[in-house]
């Protein structure tokens, strides 16, 4: 063994006693079948943090296994990253009453197999592979709801389209259950953390604004927006986009002003903008933070705090 290998084994020791990592990956990271585990990850537990807000991940086995090969990477929350073992079974090809439809299948179906396979390649390279990864997923998930636009408009039957929902449906979670480091398809079940986000309000140099922090851990994402929706009767006057998103101010069915704000954020990171309000923002002032995951559907509320 190297001496790599031999301190990063100590190193990790603790924080193994100290139960870091999903208690259900049951494995141990070591080489095998070829493969050589990370060296800071030799000896440790899928999950258990490696280095700098990195986790080791699965990449040539399960869970389940005695030993499964491992490598160090972003994000936190998943515990494999092994995407390559995912498949998607998709065909439109009979009962749908469509002629465009089946070529645009195929179409779609090479474009997210290639994502995953670069989400494996960036698994192999101890890159971020779950943000990869859900570029697939956000694709075949809009993909899914064109699927049933088309079957509201009588282009498709709605069997066919269900068909198809499954297929996807399917595929969605064959990639969350690698990422739970089990064999896709396996009936077993690893819970991960679940998403846990927060907005948090910061005092400026001017007492009618406040810096709007905004941060998941846990588990998910990417996302690609949020919305903070105000209480009180404040009424949203200015904003501050963070960098590279847009913002817009736009009012509840109930009447609350709420910041919405597009761009891509993964887990760990946190997103600053700045809004003025009126009146003036207050200690403890209400809001909620909701946030929009890479198909588009709605987490939370979860809470705020401050200025």
């Amino acid at each position: 063994m190297s001496i790599v290998r031999c301190l990063a084994g100590a190193a990790l020791a603790l924080l193994i006693v100290l139960g870091a990592g999903p208690a259900s990956a049951a494995c141990v990271c070591g080489d095998r079948d070829g493969c050589l585990s990370a060296g800071l990850c030799f000896g440790s537990t899928p999950g258990d943090g490696c280095f700098d807000a990195k986790t080791c991940k699965i990449v040539v086995g399960s869970h389940l296994d005695e030993t499964c090969c491992c490598v160090c990477s972003r994000p936190i929350g998943p515990i494999g990253c092994n995407y390559g073992r995912v498949g998607l079974a998709l065909s439109l090809s009979f009962g749908c009453g469509s002629i465009t439809l089946p070529e645009e299948v195929d179409a779609v179906r090479a474009e997210v197999l290639a994502k995953l396979a670069r989400a494996d390649l960036a698994c192999r390279a101890q890159k971020n592979a779950a943000r990869r990864a859900n570029l697939a997923v956000r694709q075949i998930g809009l993909f899914r709801r064109k699927l049933y636009r088309a079957a509201r408009r009588g282009k498709i039957t709605r069997d066919c389209a269900d068909g198809a929902a499954a297929a996807i449906d399917a595929f969605v979670r064959g990639v969350r259950q690698v990422e739970q480091g089990e064999a896709p398809g396996s009936t077993t079940t690893t819970t991960l953390p679940p998403t846990a986000c927060l907005v948090t309000f910061g005092a400026t140099s001017s007492p009618s604004e406040v810096d709007v922090r905004v941060r998941c851990d846990g588990s998910g994402g990417p996302f690609q927006r949020f919305q903070v929706v105000l209480g009180g009767g404040r009424a949203l006057t200015n904003s501050v986009a963070p960098p590279l998103f847009t913002c817009a101010a736009i009012e509840s069915p109930a009447g609350e002003a709420i910041l919405s704000c597009r761009g891509t954020f993964a887990l760990g990171e946190e997103i600053v903008a700045r809004i003025r309000t009126g009146p003036p923002p207050a200690p403890a002032m209400p809001a909620q933070l909701f946030v929009f995951d890479a198909a588009d559907a709605r987490l939370g509320p979860f809470p705020a705090t401050g200025p």
